[in-house]
């Protein structure tokens, strides 16, 4: 499965192929004593043009049209015109890319020729939303398009957990299955993040919001936990505190934190990884991808399409809990319209859902 314009995905390749094997049957050598006899005895044509010239004239023009046709298929640089914050978006990326350069549009409008450099990244981005019978609160990862005009690396975390902090309504348009995520952070409220080898230090700008829990005050915590170190590719300790001084959010006093031990005490059983919320599938087969710490990594799906449920199955992880494994189910062919895909761990007392996820999702 892709994420791209419609039309033929492999008509590129196969033509660069093409040009590639034709290149590659071209062995050049040395004919300069073979050049130089013909020249001294070649016919002259009508008109002055000597008769050698001809063909080395057409031998030119084909490797001109080559070359042309070389640069209009060759993939085109990283640029283009990228918004801020409101245009960012869910990527269906399960790995950690890394930023591509992006010319942004002018820094003013009187000065139209004036461009800054910015850069594209999708931010790790970790939250909490409704888990599982034992831990009501458990931490979910997606994938947010960003720009920044630092590469560095304190913005790229100071990026993904200020996206933390503000989700989810700058990630998008709310959707079917996706709703139910833990707000505890005040809209404005922003962070500044200091990296170094070993550390990494988050100054928020206000506490965080009343009323939670302390499961829900802990789970709001680890998600920028969680989302730094990520941003950082480094686990390491995190030291966050309040710059106004006073405890983080609730009860929960600044200080040092880091992902535990055990994984499964933060993260929820039952990712959807791939494709991301919000996503746009170009291909008409679908294939779902996703993480589990389930029972033998036993994952139950189910594709609804408004209230209609599509499809049902089932499919097992790469490795069972406290392994946390990867699976895969191929959808096939889907007709284009909005989707919903949920994965579910079932509970093998009484037969109940005990851990899921849903991502709603458009096939084009």
């Amino acid at each position: 499965m892709s994420v791209h314009p419609p039309g033929d995905p492999q008509l590129e390749q196969r033509l660069r192929a093409a040009l590639g094997m034709a290149a590659d049957q071209v062995t050049p050598t040395d004919r300069l004593a073979h050049i130089q006899a013909a020249v001294a005895s070649a016919p002259t044509r009508r008109g002055g043009i000597p008769a050698w010239l001809l063909p080395l004239a057409a031998s030119f023009l084909v490797l001109a049209v080559g070359l042309g046709t070389f640069a209009l298929l060759r993939p085109p640089a990283a640029t283009g015109t990228v918004s801020e914050a409101a245009g960012t978006s869910v990527v269906a990326s399960d790995g950690m890319p890394a930023p591509s350069l992006v010319i942004g549009g002018p820094a003013t409008t009187t000065d139209p020729g004036n461009s800054a450099k910015r850069f594209e990244w999708s931010a790790p981005v970790y939250y909490a939303a409704p888990g599982t019978p034992v831990h009501r609160w458990l931490l979910y990862r997606d994938f947010v398009r960003a720009t920044m005009g630092d590469d560095g690396l304190e913005a790229r975390v100071t990026t993904a957990v200020n996206l933390a902090m503000a989700q989810p309504d700058v990630w998008g348009p709310a959707m079917p299955g996706q709703d139910g995520y833990l707000t505890a952070w005040a809209p404005g409220t922003r962070v500044t993040a200091t990296v170094s080898a070993d550390a990494i230090t988050l100054v928020l700008s206000a506490p965080g919001v009343d009323g939670l829990d302390l499961q829900a005050q802990r789970q709001a915590v680890q998600a920028l936990v969680w989302t730094a170190t990520a941003a950082a590719q480094r686990n390491v300790p995190v030291t966050i505190s309040v710059a106004a001084g006073g405890p983080l959010v609730g009860g929960i006093p600044a200080g040092v934190f880091r992902r535990p031990a055990d994984p499964t005490t933060d993260l929820a059983p039952v990712w959807i990884t791939s494709p991301g919320r919000f996503a746009s599938v170009w291909d008409s087969r679908v294939v779902i991808e996703g993480q589990a710490c389930t029972f033998e990594g036993n994952v139950q799906w189910e594709l609804r399409q408004g209230d209609a449920v599509v499809n049902t199955g089932f499919t097992t992880a790469t490795s069972g809990c406290p392994q946390r494994g990867t699976w895969k189910v191929d959808l096939g062919v889907l007709g284009p319209g909005r989707y919903t895909i949920r994965a579910f761990e079932l509970d093998a007392a009484t037969g109940a859902p005990f851990a899921e996820q849903s991502v709603a999702f458009s096939v084009r």
